[in-house]
C-alpha cells in the first residue's frame, strides 16, 4: 500500500485534483455523463485526493460502481478494506443505503440523519474533514420515483 502522506506529484491527473480541492466544503455537485470510464475517472480522483488530505471519504454506490472502484484503489496500491479498517473510507452498498432510511418509498429525514450521521461521525475520527459521494437519488429516479429523488435531494442539501 501506498504512503498516503505521499505528495501529489505521485498520483496521476493533478488537473481533476485541482478541481476537487477547489471545492469549497458542503456544496454539492452533480456530475451529469454519458462515458462510464470518465465517470469512473473523475470518482477516483475525488476518493484519492481526499485520501491524500487526510479526510474521511464515504462512497455511497451501485455494487458495480463499488467493484471498480476497488479496483481502480488497488492498481493505485491502496486497499480499500485497510482504509476502511482505518474508518478513512466508506463503501456502502446504494440500493442497501436506501433500505436504511426509506419508509413506504419515501425518504424519512430523521432515518436518513441518524443513519448518516453515525457514518459521518465515524469517517471525522481524528479528521477534520469528510468527502461523500452518494448514487442514491440516480437509483430512485430510474426508479421512477421523482417525488422521492426531489425529497431526497432537498433533505441532502439541507444537511
Amino acid at each position: 500500500m501506498k504512503n498516503l502522506n505521499a505528495s501529489a506529484e505521485n498520483w496521476e491527473s493533478t488537473k481533476t485534483s485541482v478541481f476537487w480541492g477547489e471545492i469549497a466544503p458542503c456544496d454539492h455537485v452533480v456530475q451529469i455523463y454519458e462515458d462510464h470510464d470518465c465517470f469512473l475517472s473523475t470518482l477516483e480522483e475525488f476518493i484519492v485526493s481526499g485520501l491524500l488530505a487526510d479526510e474521511g471519504v464515504v462512497i455511497i454506490a451501485t455494487d458495480v460502481h463499488l467493484r471498480a472502484l476497488r479496483e481502480r484503489l488497488q492498481k493505485r496500491g491502496l486497499s480499500a478494506d485497510v482504509l476502511a479498517g482505518a474508518d478513512q473510507y466508506f463503501q456502502i452498498e446504494a440500493r442497501l443505503a436506501l433500505d436504511e432510511f426509506m419508509v413506504n418509498n419515501w425518504p424519512d429525514e430523521g432515518l436518513f440523519e441518524a443513519w448518516i450521521n453515525s457514518i459521518i461521525k465515524r469517517a471525522k475520527r481524528n479528521r477534520k474533514k469528510v468527502r461523500a459521494f452518494g448514487e442514491m437519488v440516480a437509483l430512485l429516479w430510474a426508479d421512477g420515483k421523482n417525488g422521492a429523488t426531489v425529497q431526497l435531494v432537498y433533505v441532502t442539501v439541507e444537511y
